[in-house]
């Protein structure tokens, strides 16, 4: 809170979607004493879109951000291209996977190297949402600097798991599936995310006789390319705006991201008690421990034997998803994730007051 009412903070994306805006979207609501608004650089991912829309949306933003008590750039590719917005005022960067670094190679590593040091120096705090962002940025700053990072890891609502297997007939009855074992696939539709994975899994699954069926809910690029490998194991939704309801209905959840930061769709699925599993991608480990089966990064046939060997054994099924849960409830709810950014958020404004 400030002396004049809520707390203000400007949240800064790149473009609207993607998990950095689920992870607002749930800190909202575990923050009802502050007031996020959010501001985007460009108005999708595609980079013929971005480049123009920001010269146009850029006065628009700075003028929000001189009202905010708080400026917050979430992503590294955000940060960079916001950082006189972070300087000289309390502020706050949020990693969300290293998206940018991660994927750099040759000189754009050099430069995407040069960026992150540049924002974690201007920032007030730059907030890791994995340990092993974390270690990663430790390697690239001094001592000096790795003081002012942060580890705050996502967090997700824990949802009432009552009447779960009512809402879950209802919607297997709504999508027309009869029995056997139900897959879940939430997020975009792109390469990064790699589906095309999850549907060639479900698939090989489907082959070896087990009655399995992949709901992939997401939109993206690849939405044809995934019914098509797929075939008759993979139902491909589109947007879905209760995928709530899809984790009651499913028995498994396929993460098979190529990078991650902790996924919050993940940790939606554990917090189900939906038995995960996950490419042993950067973040995913981090996320789900030993409560779930991890596989290579862009192994279908390890998924595939993964979907078997769950599908055929529902204890086993029952006890990873139990397992993960508790994980849930221990490390990643909502609240503590609420309490450590107001901490961080604290502790910006009180260096700003000083400085």
């Amino acid at each position: 809170m400030t002396g004049n009412g809520p707390l203000t903070v400007l949240n800064v994306f790149p473009h609207p979607g993607g998990g950095a805006e689920r992870m607002l979207d749930v800190l909202e609501d575990a923050q009802p004493d502050v007031r996020h608004e959010r501001a985007y650089l460009a108005p999708s991912s595609e980079p013929l879109a971005a480049a123009p829309a920001i010269p146009r949306r850029w006065p628009g933003i700075v003028g929000r951000a001189l009202r905010a008590d708080v400026v917050h750039a979430h992503g590294d590719m955000a940060a960079m291209l916001v950082v006189p917005l972070l300087a000289g005022r309390a502020s706050a960067m949020s990693t969300h996977g290293l998206s940018f670094l991660r994927r750099a190679t040759g000189s754009r590593r050099q430069v995407a190297r040069r960026g992150m040091e540049t924002v974690i120096r201007t920032a007030s705090r730059t907030v890791c949402t994995s340990a092993t962002e974390m270690h990663e940025l430790e390697g690239i700053v001094g001592p000096t600097d790795t003081r002012r990072l942060r580890l705050v890891l996502n967090g997700v609502p824990v949802p009432n798991l009552d009447d779960g297997a009512d809402e879950a007939a209802r919607l297997r009855r709504e999508l027309g599936i009869q029995d056997g074992v139900v897959g879940v696939f939430l997020g975009g539709l792109e390469p990064h995310k790699d589906p095309i994975t999850a549907a060639r899994a479900a698939r090989l699954a489907r082959e070896r006789g087990v009655p399995f069926t992949l709901l992939v809910a997401g939109e993206g690029s690849l939405a044809d390319d995934i019914a098509i490998e797929g075939g008759d194991a993979v139902r491909v939704l589109g947007f879905r705006s209760d995928p709530e309801r899809l984790l009651r209905a499913g028995d498994v959840f396929l993460m098979t991201s190529q990078r991650e930061a902790v996924s919050c769709a993940l940790l939606e699925a554990m917090s189900f008690g939906v038995a995960a599993i996950a490419s042993d991608a950067r973040g995913n480990p981090e996320g789900l421990g030993d409560t779930g089966l991890m596989v290579p990064v862009g192994d279908a046939e390890a998924f595939a034997e993964s979907i078997v060997r769950l599908a055929r054994d529902p204890e086993e099924r029952r006890r990873l998803g139990a397992a993960g849960r508790e994980r849930v409830l221990e490390l990643f709810t909502a609240d503590r994730l609420a309490r450590q950014m107001d901490a961080v958020y604290a502790e910006v404004l009180a260096e700003s007051l000083t400085s």
